[in-house]
Parts: structure tokens; C-alpha cells; sequence
């Protein structure tokens, strides 16, 4: 079983991704084509995968460069929560070691491994949760956000698009909040840490998996029914990214909807309901910006920065104020 599992763990996730989204085209395409709405032709089949035009979109452009850049960037940007998490599941194991609270050396069994599983996805659900709640109120953290919600199609690279900054402040996050009991984890149960962190790793990629996580960036709004009220389904997701005022500030979660239910935030889409992907209030022009890699990689950092600098300094007191002020 162990054997499987660590096959299973080291498959690469763009072979779930993409399997799971052209299965999902192919499918759509053929209740489309029963309902004769499109012909039985591979043009249609590839207008139904993707329903915008690849080589002109500059939507879909910018998807794909900010997908190679994190490829080739992202363990810079990870380290830092890597280390976060390390230090305070290293420091808390040694503090119970020291002050002796719990008994240690207990053998885990399957029970410990799923005690593990459980409460680090429970808990890195909700700190994504939190972390996504805030960069929608938070207006320096929107800012950086803006770059991922600017997107005018879906799709499965998509789910890359954000400023790398971002990874550096949720990682970070949540490190602080699952070192705590990765300690308690490796001081009763001897886990290693990177056993620990490897238990939480294939927990989240099976939810990942299970719940079409390569749907919720994609244009086939998939709805999971009632089930909708545990796990955010691709439609929900995809109503997350719609510009329309009753859809804002909706469906925050990431694989579970329990705290958008929770707090109020959860929204189940109607069947055929309209969305209009985008930034309210930006046109296609200022949409454009986002798409260099000034627009996605610097200008949000300048922008950021201004907002924070606003909510320190009262305006009166900027220097370009003050400059027009001078006789």
C-alpha cells in the first residue's frame, strides 16, 4: 500500500490536470453534439475545450507565461513558508519534549496517519480560506490579486496566474498555523517532519484531485449538487471569478466550501446562470495591462506599496502633495 501510495504521490499533477480536463471537454462535447448544437468534427470539439481563440487571446497569452516563470520560480518563493513551518514544528516538538505535557513514542497506526491528514487539511483549507477573504477586503493584498482575476478566459494554466510575492505570505501562513501541530505530530507519534508534511501533501492531492480542482479554471460549469455544501465545485469557482455584482466576494475556498457556508460567503450558481469573467469596473483596455509581465509583475508591487504607504501615511503628507503645495 505504502508502495502506491508514494507512486501515486509522485505522478506530476499536470497528468491529472490535463486527463481530467479533455475528459471533461470530450464529454461536454458529446452532450453537446446529442443535443445537435455542435457537428461531429474535431474543430468543434477543440471550440468546445477551448471556446476562445488560443493563438489570440492575450488572456490566455499572459496564462502561459506566468505558468513557465512559476515553474522555474516557485521553490524561491516557497521556501520562506517551508521554513516558517519547519522552525515552529521543530521548535513545538521540543518544547513538549522539555516540558513533558504528553507521553511520546505512541505507534500511529492508520488512525495517526488520518489524525494527520485531517486536521492539516482542515486547517490549510481554512487558512486559504482566511488568506483569500482577506486579499478581496485588504486593498495592498488585492492589489497583487488582481493579477489572477484579471483573466477574461479560463483555463487550466489559469490556476497559476498569480503574482509569486503572494506565495511568500500564504506559505508563510501557513506555516505558523500547521507547525503548531506537525510538532505535536512528530513528538507523540515520532514522525519525522518531512513524513508529516509528506501525510499533508498527498491528503491535499487526493482532495485536489477528487473534487476536479482542473475544472474550477476551466469553462464547463461542473456543479457537484448537493455536495455543493462540503466541496467548492468548479461551477462555484467559476462564479468566484465573475465581475457581476451579485457574484462578488463570493465562494472563497479552495477544495471546501464549509467556511464559505460558514461565514456567508458560499453562492451556488443556477443552471446557465450569466458570468462575465474579469475585473469590474476595468475594460478591456486597462485588462490589457495585466497581460506584459510589467503589468503582472511590477505594477501590482508599485500599487501595493501605495496602499500600504496610504494607510500609514495620511495623504496630506505625501511627498507629491506637499510638492504641489511649494510656491
Amino acid at each position: 500500500m505504502n508502495a502506491k501510495l508514494e507512486a501515486f504521490a509522485a505522478l506530476p499533477p499536470f497528468l491529472f490536470t490535463w486527463t481530467t480536463f479533455f475528459a471533461a471537454g470530450t464529454i461536454f462535447f458529446l452532450l453537446r453534439f446529442r443535443r445537435r448544437l455542435v457537428q461531429w468534427s474535431v474543430r468543434d470539439l477543440f471550440q468546445t475545450l477551448f471556446p476562445f481563440d488560443p493563438l489570440r487571446s492575450k488572456s490566455f497569452h499572459a496564462d502561459l507565461k506566468v505558468y513557465v516563470i512559476r515553474k522555474l520560480t516557485d521553490f524561491i518563493f516557497l521556501a520562506p513558508g517551508t521554513a516558517v513551518w519547519a522552525m515552529v514544528a521543530t521548535a513545538t516538538a521540543a518544547a513538549l519534549g522539555t516540558w513533558a505535557i504528553l507521553p511520546t513514542g505512541a505507534v500511529p497506526g492508520l488512525s495517526g496517519i488520518l489524525v494527520v491528514a485531517v486536521t492539516l487539511t482542515l486547517l490549510g483549507e481554512f487558512v486559504a480560506f482566511g488568506w483569500h477573504y482577506a486579499e478581496h477586503k485588504v486593498p495592498f493584498m488585492w492589489e497583487l490579486h488582481k493579477v489572477h482575476h484579471a483573466a477574461e478566459t479560463l483555463n487550466p494554466f489559469t490556476n497559476q496566474r498569480a503574482h509569486s510575492l503572494v506565495l511568500v505570505g500564504k506559505y508563510s501562513l501557513k506555516g505558523l498555523v500547521g507547525g503548531v501541530p506537525s510538532g505535536l505530530f512528530m513528538h507523540y507519534w515520532g514522525f519525522s517532519l518531512v513524513e508529516v508534511l509528506a501525510i499533508g501533501a498527498l491528503a491535499n492531492q487526493l482532495l485536489t484531485i477528487s473534487t476536479l480542482d482542473a475544472l474550477r479554471h476551466s469553462e464547463f460549469p461542473v456543479g457537484f449538487g448537493p455536495l455543493d455544501r462540503l466541496f467548492i465545485s468548479p461551477h462555484m469557482h467559476q462564479v468566484h471569478h465573475s465581475s457581476l455584482e451579485v457574484h462578488w466576494d463570493r465562494n472563497f475556498g479552495s477544495n471546501l466550501s464549509i467556511f464559505d457556508w460558514m461565514f456567508g460567503t458560499a453562492y451556488r450558481p443556477q443552471k446557465g446562470e450569466e458570468i462575465v469573467y474579469g475585473i469590474y469596473g476595468l475594460d478591456e483596455q486597462e485588462l490589457a495591462k495585466y497581460y506584459t509581465l510589467k503589468g503582472t509583475y511590477i505594477d501590482p508591487v508599485v500599487k501595493s506599496l501605495r496602499c500600504i504607504r496610504d494607510a500609514v501615511i495620511p495623504r496630506a503628507k505625501h511627498p507629491e502633495v506637499l510638492a504641489e503645495r511649494l510656491p
